[in-house]
């Protein structure tokens, strides 16, 4: 009966570490950091890291974002990721979404990252697109899934070009077989 978060940094320079935090409510203020900070190995190279959550003692939706610790101070917030969990054991797996949906972005408005979340009711292959004011494309993401479940996306507020995108309202699109879904974020700078 625990949870296990894991994550994998591609590089990091002049990172001191990350930390933890987890509420039972979908706001970042309300979450506490629940461990002490892991240190980072500020390596050019892909790193995994977890944390094993051994801590829950009642059913409940619980979730959890990471906080990256820069040395001079600058932190950065990525998630929520929520996890159902069961002390009892009795539920044998995970949920699996009824329906396939796109969610609200999260945080929104959002500087400078901010996570897309959706749900897929089967597997499949989803794509998320993004629009600026002017109707133009300027971020594309596809992915696969091979089982029914919730999933996210964190877009860095960049276009397919890694070019920094202007401050303003955007729109994002996700399209999954049969389903499209439609909404709105605000990126602030």
């Amino acid at each position: 009966n625990y949870v296990n978060l894991k994550w994998i940094s591609q590089t990091e320079t002049n990172l001191m570490g990350y930390n933890v935090l987890r509420s039972t409510e979908e706001d970042l203020s309300s979450a506490s950091q629940i461990c002490a900070m892991i240190a980072a190995t500020n390596s050019s190279e892909a790193h995994a890291y977890s944390y094993l959550d051994k801590d829950l003692v009642e059913d409940d939706t619980y979730y959890y974002w990471l906080q990256s610790v820069e040395m001079d101070g600058t932190t950065n917030f990525h998630g929520p990721a929520s996890v159902i969990f069961s002390i009892t054991g009795d539920s044998g797996s995970p949920s699996v979404p009824k329906v396939t949906k796109l969610e609200d972005a999260y945080p929104n408005p959002f500087n400078p990252n901010t996570t897309l979340r959706y749900q897929l009711e089967s597997p499949g292959k989803v794509k998320i697109d993004i629009y600026n004011q002017r109707g133009q494309m300027v971020r594309s993401f596809e992915r696969s899934h091979d089982a029914a479940g919730y999933y996210s996306i964190l877009w860095d507020g960049c276009d397919d070009s890694g070019r920094a995108l202007a401050s303003g309202v955007y729109l994002y699109r996700m399209t999954s077989g049969q389903y499209s879904g439609v909404k709105k974020m605000v990126l602030q700078k």
